[in-house]
């Protein structure tokens, strides 16, 4: 979980072989991607024509959410939901304290 305005972004490369004298292969970028916040596995970053077919994103949670300040996460859709019953369970938790 990031609490800065700016989340980290991976990137995935290929190796494409060029049969030439001067070049013996170069890295291209494949694709860019977040790791989840909740599971820890890859959300590729789709380009901007296609962001609805996205399985995920990022997300910001208000400061009445999370009980401390405002959190921005990374999460896959179904993953959300996972943690925000984990920051509703940790909330309970803490008033009773």
């Amino acid at each position: 979980m990031v609490t800065g305005e700016k989340i980290e972004e991976w990137a995935k490369r290929k190796k494409i072989e060029v049969h030439d004298a001067l070049k013996e292969g170069t890295k291209e970028k494949s694709h860019q991607y977040w790791i989840c916040d909740y599971c820890r596995s890859a959300i590729v970053i789709r380009p901007e024509n296609n962001r609805m077919f996205q399985n995920g994103g990022e997300f910001d949670l208000p400061a009445s959410r999370t009980g401390r300040g405002k959190l921005r996460v990374v999460a896959h859709s179904q993953c959300l939901n996972k943690l925000l019953k984990e920051l509703d369970i940790y909330r309970e938790k803490e008033a009773k304290k």
